[in-house]
C-alpha cells in the first residue's frame, strides 16, 4: 500500500518592525479536503472558512529562508537562509537542531530546494540513517549544486556537486548565464535503477536532469516541460501532474516517460480548469502536492487585488472590512481517476478550505 500524507505544512513569513524576517509553521490536516464517495460533485464549489491552526514552530534566522521536507513520514523540515545557514525541525520529536553551513556560502536570494525521498536516495554514506537528501540549486547556475546528506556519523553534511552543463554554452558569455531562470522542476523517484532524477527546465536553454546516483547531468532536449513550478509524478496514474505552463489556474498531466522513450517533447495530454484564484484577487504562490492514492492538494496563497480593495463583495468571498489587505491561503482537494480502459483521466474537485492570514504576512510556501 502506498504512503498517503495526512498533513501538509504552511510556512508564512513577514517582517518585524526592525525589518528582520520571521517565519511561522502551521500544520494542515488534508483529510478535511476530501468528501465521501459520491458527494464530491456537490462540494466542488464549496469554500469553507477555517481558523488557521496554531503555529507548530517559529524560525528567526537573519536571512531570507527557503524550506524543504525530509523523512519517510514527511515530518522533518529543513530551512536554509541566503547565507547558507540552516536548521532542521523534527515534527515528530518537536525539536530543532542547527545544520552545518554551506561551503561556499550561498549569496543568492532565490533558491530551488528539492527533497529526494529516502527509499531511492544513494547520495548518503553507507550506514547512514535513511532520511533522504535536500538538493539546493542556486539562482546563479555557475555555482555548484549543494546536497544535504546524512553521513555515517549520524550527522548532516553538505556536499558540492557539479553545476548544470549549460553554463558552458558559449552563448552564456562571461556572466555564466546568471539570468537563466528555472521555469519547472521535478524529482523522479520511481525510475528503475539506483538514485533519482532531478529535472529542471531552463528558460531558453532546454531541459536537463541530474542523476543522484552518478551526480552526472544529462540534457533531455531543447524543449521545456509543460509545467510551471514543481511537477509531481503519480506512479498509480503513469503521469506527471502540475500547474500548466500556460495558465496557473489549470492543472495538466503529461506522460513524461513515454516522451523520453519516444525522443519527443512532452505534451500536456490532459488539462483541467477551475483552479484559479477567485476573481479580484492576485495570486502570490501556488503549489501542488501529491498525497498518494491518486489524491492531490492544490494550495494557493493570494491577496485582494490592490485596485479592488475597499470593495465589499467579490465572487464567492464576502470580506469584512477587517480582512481587507490580508493574505489568504486556500487548500483544495482533488482526485484524478482513470476512465475506462483507455488513457483518459478525470479530475474530481472536492472541498476547499480558506484560511485568512494576518495582514503582517508578506508571503509563504506549502510543504
Amino acid at each position: 500500500m502506498s504512503f498517503r500524507r495526512q498533513f501538509l505544512y504552511l510556512v508564512v513569513h513577514g517582517y518585524t518592525v526592525r525589518r528582520s524576517p520571521w517565519y511561522a509553521l502551521h500544520r494542515i490536516d488534508t483529510s478535511r479536503l476530501f468528501c465521501p464517495d459520491g458527494s464530491a460533485d456537490r462540494a466542488a464549489n464549496t469554500v469553507v472558512d477555517a481558523p488557521l491552526p496554531e503555529r507548530r514552530m517559529s524560525f528567526n534566522l537573519p536571512g531570507i529562508m527557503q524550506f524543504s521536507l525530509l523523512g519517510r513520514q514527511k515530518d522533518k523540515i529543513v530551512g536554509v537562509d541566503d547565507m547558507g545557514r540552516g536548521v532542521l525541525y523534527d515534527e515528530g520529536s518537536h525539536s530543532v537542531r542547527p545544520l552545518p553551513s554551506m561551503a561556499p556560502p550561498n549569496c543568492c536570494h532565490t533558491l530551488l530546494s528539492v527533497a529526494v525521498d529516502p527509499q531511492n536516495d544513494v547520495t548518503k554514506d553507507d550506514g547512514a540513517e535513511d532520511d533522504g537528501s535536500v538538493y539546493v540549486i542556486e539562482a546563479d547556475p555557475g555555482q555548484p549544486i549543494q546536497a544535504l546528506v546524512h553521513d555515517r556519523n549520524d550527522d548532516w553534511a553538505w556536499r558540492s556537486l557539479p553545476p548544470p552543463p549549460y553554463i558552458h554554452d558559449p552563448s552564456c558569455g562571461t556572466d555564466g548565464c546568471s539570468g537563466a531562470d528555472i521555469t519547472c522542476h521535478a524529482v523522479d523517484v520511481h525510475r528503475e535503477g539506483d538514485g533519482s532524477l532531478i529535472w529542471v527546465s531552463i528558460a531558453g536553454r532546454g531541459t536537463y536532469w541530474l542523476d543522484t546516483a552518478t551526480h552526472a547531468w544529462t540534457k533531455a532536449g531543447d524543449w521545456a516541460l509543460p509545467f510551471r513550478g514543481q511537477a509531481v509524478p503519480a506512479p498509480e496514474l503513469g503521469l506527471w501532474i502540475g500547474f500548466s505552463a500556460m495558465d496557473s489556474g489549470q492543472i495538466c498531466a503529461s506522460d513524461l516517460a513515454a516522451a523520453v522513450d519516444e525522443d519527443r517533447p512532452p505534451a500536456a495530454d490532459h488539462v483541467w480548469d477551475g483552479l484559479a484564484v477567485p476573481e479580484g484577487f492576485s495570486e502570490l504562490y501556488s503549489h501542488l502536492v501529491y498525497l498518494g492514492g491518486r489524491q492531490f492538494c492544490v494550495a494557493k496563497i493570494f491577496e485582494l487585488a490592490p485596485h479592488l480593495r475597499h470593495r465589499r463583495c467579490l465572487g464567492c468571498f464576502h470580506l469584512p472590512d477587517e480582512d481587507e489587505g490580508k493574505c489568504f491561503a486556500m487548500f483544495t482537494g482533488v482526485t484524478v481517476l482513470n476512465c475506462g480502459s483507455g488513457r483518459q483521466h478525470r479530475m474530481i474537485k472536492h472541498r476547499s478550505l480558506r484560511y485568512c492570514i494576518d495582514d503582517s504576512i508578506t508571503g509563504g510556501c506549502v510543504l
